[in-house]
Formats: structure tokens, C-alpha cells, sequence
């Protein structure tokens, strides 16, 4: 897994042939789709543009980057040496990193407003379409078309979401319009169901939800594997690196009183062992 952007979900699907989930509603026709505008997806756009293909890139929210360009940017991406490639002029252009007292770096010179626009300047004149203000509505995996989990009101909960696939490769999706609201969240019921369908050869899921790639019935895995699954000598759990002296109880040293919210009541398996942590 990449060391640039590991929160996120890549998903591939290649298509024998195109297909659109309904005459009436607009279809794009392209070599790749990519959704998801966080960094990884960015990048997997111009991968694709760069080896010639004909790329949309869908977005849910107002803009590109995720984390990167929303606000958590040094958590998306960490240190800046594992930063290289394609990704190195876009993240650490301008960027100074200072060491902490206490370990680590903190990441100063470039706001994520720049990195919104370093994102938005990638994928200009680079035969990508940004779509913005979209979310996958239906796949249509073969001849299945499959409803999002995200349509939860009375109307959705009586349609089929959509993804096509020839065979079981996915073959379309439909995207539903749900421009942001004023607090800069998406609708949560959108102003139009099946509103652009995309069709295309290879679809890459970049979101940090993974709804295509659930959608789409791939399987997938989460979690850490165990150390000799794949010989990997770092692999499974590790060691915390850094152990702070936090009382979890709600009543300080009261057991009883119960946990703090979000302080999870589970033991640290061994060293090098499996578990559904990421």
C-alpha cells in the first residue's frame, strides 16, 4: 500500500463494453473513472490522463484533496519523506517540516486553501472532467443494479441503487446531485436522483467511504493481517509508539463509573497478530 495516502480504497473494474442505467438520463462515456477527489484520487486521474486515457473524476463535496485540501492535511499524508513522485510538487512545494518536542514533525508554509488550489491547478487542460457535488447513486455491476446504503429516505428505500456490470465487472454508475449546505456537508437527500450516468472502461474507487467498491460486490479485506500472512516481519499489531497516562474512567480511578466516550474496552492483542484495526 502507498505511503502517501493510505486512508484511502482503490478499486479496479475492466469492462468488455460500456453501458448507460437509462436512456433519458445524461451519459458520459470515458476510458476511466475515478471517484473519489481525495489526493489518492487526484493522482490516480492524472496517472490515467498522463498514459492517455479520456479520465472523469467524481467528487462529492465542493472540492479537491480530502483531508489534504479540507483540513487535516498532515495526517493524510504524515512525514514529508515519504512523500515522492508525481505527489512531491503538489504536497511539498513551499512546505517546511519542524520537529516536535515531543516527536514527530508539524508541517508549515502552505494552508489547505493553496492545497485545494494546487489540486484544482493538477487537473487542468489534462483530459479530466471534475465533477463535483455528485455521489454514486446506483452501480450497475453485469446485469445487477445495485441501490446505495446511502439512500435512506422513503423514496430511495423503495428503488434499486445501481451499479452495472458486464459479467461481474462494473459497467456504470449513476451519480445523484447533493450540492453541499451551508455547513459545506452534502444533502443528505439529493435535489436529483440519477442525474449524470458514467460509463467506462476502468473504475477506481478513491473515496475514503469505499461505496462504489461496496456497491460493486468485490471482495475486500480490512484491518491488519497477521504477521506470517504475507511474511511480513512489521505486520499485525505493533507496539504503541508513544504511551500517555489518560484516566478512561468517567469518575476518575472509579472502574465502576464506566468508560469515557470513544475509549474502547478491548485488550492489545500480541505482537505480530491479526486484528480489524487499520
Amino acid at each position: 500500500m502507498s505511503h502517501h495516502f493510505a486512508s484511502t480504497i482503490v478499486l479496479f473494474a475492466l469492462l468488455g463494453s460500456h453501458a448507460c442505467i437509462a436512456a433519458d438520463v445524461p451519459c458520459r462515456d470515458v476510458d476511466v473513472c475515478v471517484y473519489g477527489g481525495t489526493a489518492s484520487g487526484v493522482m490516480a486521474a492524472l496517472a490515467a490522463g498522463k498514459e492517455g486515457a479520456n479520465v472523469i473524476l467524481v467528487e462529492p463535496s465542493r472540492w479537491l484533496g480530502g483531508m489534504t485540501g479540507g483540513g487535516i492535511n498532515h495526517l493524510d499524508w504524515g512525514k514529508g519523506n515519504t512523500v515522492g513522485g508525481s505527489t512531491y510538487k503538489i504536497l511539498m512545494e513551499g512546505v517546511k517540516e519542524q520537529p516536535r518536542a515531543h516527536g514527530g514533525h508539524a508541517v508549515q508554509g502552505v494552508g489547505n486553501k493553496e492545497y485545494r488550489e494546487r489540486f484544482k491547478k493538477a487537473v487542468e487542460n489534462r483530459n479530466i472532467t471534475v465533477i463535483y457535488n455528485h455521489r454514486v447513486g446506483k452501480v450497475q455491476v453485469g446485469d445487477r443494479t445495485i441501490d446505495s446504503p446511502i439512500r435512506k429516505d422513503p423514496i430511495a428505500m423503495n428503488e434499486s441503487f445501481a451499479v452495472t456490470n458486464q459479467s461481474n465487472s462494473i459497467r456504470s454508475i449513476s451519480l445523484d446531485y447533493a450540492p453541499v449546505d451551508e455547513t459545506g456537508c452534502p444533502i443528505p437527500v439529493p435535489e436529483k436522483r440519477n442525474a449524470i450516468t458514467v460509463s467506462a472502461k476502468v473504475f477506481i474507487d478513491c473515496s475514503y467511504e469505499g461505496d462504489v467498491l461496496g456497491m460493486s460486490g468485490v471482495s475486500y479485506t480490512w484491518g491488519r493481517e497477521a504477521r506470517e500472512h504475507y511474511d511480513e516481519s512489521l505486520a499485525g499489531v505493533r507496539p504503541s509508539l508513544w504511551v500517555h497516562n489518560i484516566d478512561p474512567y468517567i469518575e476518575p480511578g472509579n472502574p465502576e463509573s464506566g468508560l469515557v466516550p470513544f475509549v474502547q474496552d478491548r485488550k492489545v492483542g500480541l505482537l505480530g497478530s491479526a486484528d480489524s484495526l487499520s
